[in-house]
Parts: structure tokens; sequence; C-alpha cells
């Protein structure tokens, strides 16, 4: 009996436009028809009614009965409830993402950036997370060098890897994002180095999940590149991405 009753409070509470729970900013019109705040953007008047929107605030009984109810996952597709506090939507593999391969302008959910690879740039080579002889083609440092994108699957994530050549501060900028699917359970230790008869550069750090780009970037001096250049311009070096059980003491603090 609880079960159709609290379907039904669920139902009450639907946004008039994407007839999910709704959301912060919740707004109502003159009747008490309610919309979600980004829905309601570009009305007039409410569409169940036809009324104006009414300047009050909701009660706060109200409120705090709304912000109780579980919210469906905001992103397209994904069937999700979420619940208070519930990080879901940071890890959701239906968040849209962008291809970063040159001149593709393919956007979708995270969750389908591989097969999108794998379908439409098959002669890209996508790294895994052993890579011994690992090299950046037709390497130049200049100050019209864009940015570069290369791929990795790793332990079931997706990463790129931006290769940036920063002009101002005469660095090479190596920056690894993950493109979101599901809540990582462990951490993941990024090994990278280049190595040259008489030079050696290494980094080896844990992965940002808050995506904090300096504490994900590998930096090598310009002043040391040539020596991992070889005669057909390959920049040479090592990734080696490994997967450690996460201290859930730390990361729950």
């Amino acid at each position: 009996k609880i079960k159709p009753s609290f379907q039904e409070i669920l139902d009450i509470t639907r946004c008039a436009i994407c007839l999910e729970t709704v959301r912060p900013e919740i707004v109502q019109c003159v009747n008490g028809h309610l919309l979600c705040g980004e829905c309601r953007q570009g009305l007039k008047d409410c569409p169940t009614c036809r009324q104006p929107f009414s300047t009050a605030e909701l009660s706060l009984v109200l409120r705090q009965m709304l912000d109780a109810l579980p919210k469906r996952c905001k992103y397209t597709n994904c069937k999700i409830y979420l619940k208070h506090a519930d990080d879901h939507e940071k890890w959701c593999g239906f968040q849209p993402t962008s291809c970063k391969i040159m001149k593709c302008n393919w956007t979708g959910p995270g969750r389908d950036i591989l097969s999108h690879l794998q379908g439409k740039h098959s002669t890209v080579y996508v790294l895994g997370e052993s890579n011994e002889h690992l090299s950046i083609t037709n390497f130049e440092f200049s100050s019209d060098h864009i940015s570069r994108f290369s791929p990795i699957s790793a332990h079931g994530q997706f990463f790129w890897i931006e290769q940036f050549c920063d002009f101002a501060k005469e660095m090479l900028t190596i920056t690894f994002y993950l493109v979101p699917n599901s809540k990582p359970i462990d951490d993941y230790l990024i090994d990278m180095s280049f190595t040259s008869k008489d030079s050696f550069i290494g980094s080896k750090f844990k992965f940002d999940f808050e995506q904090n780009k300096v504490k994900n970037s590998v930096f090598v001096p310009r002043h040391c590149l040539p020596s991992f250049v070889d005669e057909k311009k390959r920049l040479n070096c090592k990734l080696f991405i490994t997967r450690h059980q996460r201290d859930v003491s730390i990361a729950e603090t």
C-alpha cells in the first residue's frame, strides 16, 4: 500500500516539461503546478494551465519534501534514481562528451566514446595499460603547435592524453583526462618516463579524480626535449597505468 502512495507523490511532483521529479531552482505557477527552473526558461506561462508563474517562494515543508524525494539522473537515457547527496551524476556514463580526434565533431555519452573510436577512427591506435614504446609522431616544439590528443583504455576506464607545447613557459605539458563511465572503485597510478642515452625524466603520480589539471600533468622542459626526439621526429616515452585498491578511510574524508 505504501508503494502506490509513494508513486502517486512522485507523479504529483513531476515537472510538466521533462516529466521527472522537479529540480532546483523549482518554480510554480499561481495554480501551484511545479516546474524545474531549467525547464521553465523561455516560458511565459505554465504549460499545464496557461496561467502566469508565481513569485511566491515554496513553503518550507514542500521544499523539504521535494529535497527528500529521489530524483532521476539528469542525463538523457540514464534511469538511475538518486538519493540525497548522491554523487552519481558526477560519474554517470550518460553525461555528454566529445571526441578529441582532430576534425571530428562527434558528441555523445561518455560510455560510448570507445565504441565511437573503434567504429569511426579504426586507424587511431588506442593505448592500453602498458605502453613500453609510446611515440608522439611529427613532434615539433613551436608556438603554433596545437594540442594533440591520444586515447587510452585502461582497467575499464577511458582517458585522453593531451600534449601541449607551452611556449610561454618553455615546457611540454602532457595532461591526463578521465571520461566518466562509472564511479571508480580503485586508484590509478600513472608512470610516464622519457629516456635517452644521456637523459632521463620520469613522473609517477596518483590520478586526481577531481580532474586537477596540474596534478594530472607531466611537465618536460623544452631544453630537454631534443634528447628524446629521434631522427624521424618521434618523441619517445614509456607509459604505464596501474590500478591500486583505494584506501576507503582516505577516500571518504
